[in-house]
């Protein structure tokens, strides 16, 4: 109870906390929660800015194809056969063609054409045909039927009166579908397709006779096809890393090392854009959180989508970059004469990376003519050992001797510029505009790169008079003289990219202060191995043994278990097998006995000698058994089930990873090993 007296002291309390100030008390955080935070902003700020600069590359690259789709869509017309498209993607994986193939259903759909799209698991041999039926009236008529007939699709189109809208089915991989019910399904398609405006599309990974490999003579007839081409991965690698690494994006980059396993990993993943880009964002992701500055990356990008980096930018650049310094460790500390020197490094370091860019792509361009890739150059230009040769052997292939000249042949570099000089005037002009392109804010190699051009144009413009004329003497030396003023213009060229090679691409590792935007450690992506994923050992980088390392890492792992498992009869025994080995290593290294096609009978019966009990010697018994003495007949039948399950479990353990091919038609009793590098 509070007394009357004691109100009036609550009151004189009361105004004196008004009279204080006011605090507002939250639950305090601890410093690496708000690192970790920080460090995840930065990670989404850079990885959409990268994200979304190969989506538009893709986009670009596919855009003329679905086009042309489109266009065909409407301009055909047929009322006896199925309008077909043949899609070649000219994919190993099918992981790359999903998206594809999403775009292109999102882009005719937009363009007015009702849409519906197909996996080939759906066309299974398990589902059959009414399971085809049952997903295609949910996307069109968004509802499930049990008892599904195509005549419900003509009915509904007819209902919704606007014949000007085509109906396309799209099947995303052909050669995966089971083909007796996708045989089925066309047939189906094609009686209706006489009723309404209905387009197939088809997805083709391989080779171009897949459709008549697969499909019966009888379906082909159906068909009225026509022919469209992706592009290469290859070319689409190239689209990617031009605008990811090459240019500068986000103000990433990576080391010699890091480009190297980027490239084997797309190698050895069969040219698959989807792993590559996976492997790109674990990169992104070890650099933000491993790196002390690498947080800086997310101010250098909120300012440069304000406006580039320069002399008008520097106050904010320099304002963002205390913000991001305070989150790094002892960034309490950093003093303002400390944060100029970082604005300004970080200037001069974008500054070299715009000159490297364009001095790359005009190699590239180079290149083009002798069918370099940029993925292989793009990994040569960053070896250190290239910029550290004395003096700069690789990129001299003019002055050096024979003798030199044969220990460089084998340089993407020598090769791409070597190819200038044998380059024909069309040719150098082609070029010479492509390198107007590229060199536009690189002041001193425009300037040179404009004036070699304008002499090419005008030893194209007197050449057509001179060969008019009629042969004789002077026409030959006239024609001998404008050969050797084309081969000075060539020389020309070739010197001008030197030079500029000489000057400008500087590998980033060799630049001071690159440990803030550039990432280096190789063996960061190489640390997850297939064995620790299988064993199910708790491990940071989850997402990288999700991912897989290439299929060689696989293949080395699986072969040295002994590595792995500690036990003391494998440590003994190295690679010898025993019966503590991992079933899945115990199925390859069985298979490395065999050739390339295995026989499923007796790779199963060196599996069971492999993991079975060595059988021991019995006690002599001292009575003889009672013929009706009751047996044990299940135990056998139960090991061998057990071991069944085993060796089925291994099998498709190494078909998951790629390692394996399960029986085909062809060869119903052999599986098909695959090696990758071994």
């Amino acid at each position: 109870m509070i007394n009357e007296s004691d109100g009036d002291d609550w009151l004189i309390m009361e105004e004196k906390l008004h009279e204080q100030p006011f605090f507002v008390l939250h639950r305090g955080r601890r410093r690496s929660e708000l690192k970790e935070e920080d460090e995840f902003e930065a990670f989404e700020m850079i990885w959409s800015k990268i994200e979304r600069s190969i989506k538009d590359v893709l986009k670009e690259m596919n855009g003329d194809l679905f086009d042309k789709v489109n266009g065909w869509i409407r301009n055909q017309h047929s009322h006896n056969q199925l309008r077909t498209a043949f899609v070649f993607t000219k994919n190993m994986e099918n992981v790359d063609d999903i998206d594809t193939f999403a775009n292109l259903a999102s882009h005719l759909n937009s363009q007015g054409c009702h849409v519906a799209t197909l996996f080939s698991s759906d066309i299974s041999a398990n589902n059959g045909v009414a399971a085809c039926l049952k997903r295609l009236f949910n996307q069109f008529l968004m509802l499930d039927f049990d008892a599904a007939h195509i005549s419900i699709l003509a009915s509904w189109y007819t209902e919704q009166g606007a014949y000007n809208k085509p109906v396309v089915v799209i099947i995303d991989n052909l050669e995966r579908c089971y083909a007796p019910v996708l045989s089925h399904f066309i047939i189906m398609l094609s009686e209706c397709a006489v009723k309404i405006p209905l387009i197939l599309i088809v997805g083709v990974a391989t080779t171009l006779d897949a459709p008549h490999r697969i499909l019966s003579s009888t379906v082909l007839h159906s068909l009225l096809p026509a022919e469209f081409y992706l592009t290469f991965p290859a070319a689409r690698m190239d689209a990617i890393l031009e605008a990811v690494l090459v240019k500068p994006c986000a103000f990433f980059s990576i080391g010699h090392k890091v480009a190297s396993f980027l490239r084997n990993y797309f190698v050895d993943h069969d040219g698959t854009l989807t792993s590559f880009v996976r492997v790109l964002k674990i990169a992104v992701i070890q650099h933000i959180t491993m790196e002390p500055l690498g947080v800086v990356l997310r101010a250098m990008v909120d300012v440069e989508q304000t406006k580039d980096i320069g002399a008008n930018n520097i106050d904010l650049l320099e304002t963002r970059l205390k913000e991001a310094l305070k989150s790094c460790p002892n960034g309490n500390d950093m003093t303002n004469s400390t944060a100029n020197e970082w604005v300004n490094r970080l200037s001069e370091l974008h500054r070299l990376q715009k000159s490297w860019s364009s001095v790359a792509m005009c190699l590239y361009e180079a290149g083009k003519f002798s069918g370099v890739s940029l993925l292989d150059l793009y990994s040569e230009l960053l070896d250190p050992k290239t910029y550290n040769s004395e003096p700069n052997e690789t990129i001299m292939p003019f002055k050096s001797s024979p003798v030199e000249r044969s220990s460089h042949q084998d340089s993407i570099i020598w090769k791409s510029i070597r190819k200038i000089r044998d380059l024909q005037s069309t040719e150098l002009r082609q070029l010479l505009e492509k390198w107007e392109q590229y060199s536009k804010g690189f002041t001193e190699m425009h300037n040179e790169v404009i004036e070699l051009k304008s002499v090419v144009v005008n030893e194209g413009n007197k050449r057509p008079r001179r060969e008019a004329q009629e042969l004789s003497i002077h026409a030959v030396r006239a024609t001998i003289n404008a050969e050797k003023e084309r081969t000075k213009v060539n020389e020309k060229a070739a010197m001008l990219l030197t030079r500029m090679l000489r000057k400008c691409v500087r590998p980033i590792e060799c630049i001071p202060g690159n440990e803030t935007v550039c990432f280096q450690k190789v063996d960061k992506l190489q640390s997850v191995k297939y064995f620790e994923f299988l064993l199910r050992r708790p491990c940071k980088g989850v997402l990288s043994a999700l991912l897989g390392d290439p299929r060689r890492r696989i293949q080395l792992d699986l072969l040295e278990f002994h590595t792995f498992l500690k036990c003391n009869c494998c440590c003994k025994n190295g690679r010898m097998l025993s019966l503590s080995v991992y079933d899945t290593s115990v199925m390859y290294t069985l298979a490395q006995e065999h050739g390339d096609l295995i026989n499923l009978h007796e790779c199963f019966q060196s599996f069971k000698a492999a993991i079975s009990q060595p059988p021991t010697k019995p006690k002599k018994r001292l009575k003889q058994l009672s013929p009706k003495g009751k047996t044990d007949t299940n135990g056998p039948a139960k090991a061998d089930a057990l071991i069944q399950a085993r060796f089925c479990r291994a099998v498709i353990e190494l078909q998951l990873v790629g390692l394996l091919r399960m029986p085909s038609k062809r060869r119903p009793d052999f599986v098909q090993r695959i090696a990758f590098g071994l």
